[in-house]
Order: C-alpha cells, then structure tokens, then sequence
C-alpha cells in the first residue's frame, strides 16, 4: 500500500465507527449511508493512488496488463447471470449518431443490435472509433462469449479516450483479476468507485477481488452496500453466499 497504508487504516477505522454509531443510535441511517459512501470512496482513491509506483514509468498503467496471462481463468468465475444483470444500461439497442447505419441495412432494424453481428459492430467502430456505446456493447458481448482477450482490447480504448469510464475500468479490473492479478486489478474497479461510487458492478468486482486480497472488511462492506439494491434473485443469492464464503475466509485466517 505503500504511502498510503496508514490513512487507508484511518479510514477503515472511520467506517468500523459509522458502524458502530449506526448501531447505538448515534446516527440515522441516512446520515450513517451518507459518510459511509464519502469513506468509501475516499478508501478506494487511496487505493488507486497506492498503485500507481507500481507501474513502470512511461508505460500506460492499462497496456501493462496486456498479455497471454489475460486468457487464464481466476480464482472466482463471475456468474454469468449476475453479469448480466449487474453490468451498466449502456444498451446494446443503441446505436449513437447514426453512424451504423450501413451496418443496420445488414440486417439491423433500427436501433436494435441484435441482429448485427460481431463483426459487423467491428467494422463500425473501427470507422468510428469514438462511438463509445457501440463499442462497450461488443466489448460485453466478448466478455460473455468468454473472449476477454478481445474485450480487453475494446475496454483499453475506451479508456485511452476517456480514462474516467466507470464500466470500462471495472470490466478491465475484472478481468486483470480473472487473469489472475487481483492486486493490479484492484485499483481499476477501486478508480470505478470513484468515478461512480454506486455502481453495483463495480461493488460486486470489489467485493471478490478484495476477498482474494485479504480484506475482508472492505469486501464485506461492498457487497453489503451491493444488497441495498434492487438485484434479481439470482445475483442476490450469489451475493449471499459471497458474504459467507468472505465469513468463512475470514474465520481460517
């Protein structure tokens, strides 16, 4: 954690005593939500910020990833489901600008991709590369086909445009961690939360990824946070059980 290993225990101790004034009735729910989600975020700033040396200098923190090792299967298989349910509305029934419009004479019918194959959307985002919607879409659908050497790449250009794209930076930190990597993948989905710190997607990431680190706290404190939301039964019985085996980790150390 270098530096910042301290002030990242500052905040741990923060939020154990939102806990605790939440439990004694020192504070509302509401106020207690509130500074929660501002140490939350600022928990996961430290994060990224601790990261950051171990990145060669003058090489991108994202193209350093790259690599046959992104193939590799991880300690924890996303359940597809859940993956499903919990990525962002980013659509892939959206087409932006009109800029696939010889695409959808292929085959298309109107604003709906379905219909629109793979290689299709390729040619179209190669023709216009800063369609963002376009390309997170058929960034997703490689996840879900299990091509992630593929959605990586769609991810990393997202991000070389716009570095603060919350789903790009949670998709390249899960799969950095599926690859194996879970302390390079950390600050990824952490840089998520930040930008958008109730992102459910992102939360799920960080609760499995900071499983496998060590921090259980910190896990349990992201998929509780995830719960709050309105999931479908399947991703909030995979959340339980995640709590459990976050539990059980913890209970063997």
């Amino acid at each position: 954690m270098n530096g910042n290993a301290d002030q990242i225990q500052q905040v741990d101790r923060d939020l154990a005593a939102v806990a605790a004034q939440l439990d004694d009735g020192e504070l509302d729910a509401a106020t207690a939500d509130r500074l929660r989600a501002s140490y939350e975020q600022e928990r996961a700033a430290l994060l990224v910020a601790s990261a950051a040396p171990r990145v060669e200098e003058g090489r991108s923190p994202r193209r350093v990833l790259i690599g046959a090792a992104i193939l590799a299967v991880g300690a924890i298989a996303i359940v597809a489901s859940g993956l499903v349910s919990l990525r962002s509305d980013t659509p892939e029934g959206s087409v932006t600008d009109g800029v696939a419009t010889d695409v959808l004479e292929n085959g298309g019918d109107g604003n709906d991709l379905a219909s629109v194959t793979n290689e299709e959307m390729e040619a179209v985002v190669a023709a216009n590369p800063t369609v963002v919607g376009m390309r997170l879409a058929l960034a997703g659908r490689y996840v879900e086909d299990g091509d992630h050497s593929s959605a990586l790449d769609h991810y990393l250009t997202v991000l070389d445009q716009d570095p603060d794209q919350a789903e790009a930076l949670a998709m390249v930190g899960w799969l950095t961690f599926l690859a194996g990597e879970p302390e390079l993948a950390e600050p990824f989905v952490a840089k998520s939360l930040v930008v958008e710190p109730d992102y459910p997607l992102a939360l799920w990431f960080f609760g499995n990824i900071l499983m496998v680190t060590g921090d259980h706290d910190g896990a349990t404190q992201a998929i509780e946070r995830l719960l709050a939301y309105d999931l479908s039964s399947d991703v909030r019985a995979e959340a339980d059980a995640l709590l459990v085996e976050i539990a059980q980790a913890e209970s063997e150390q």
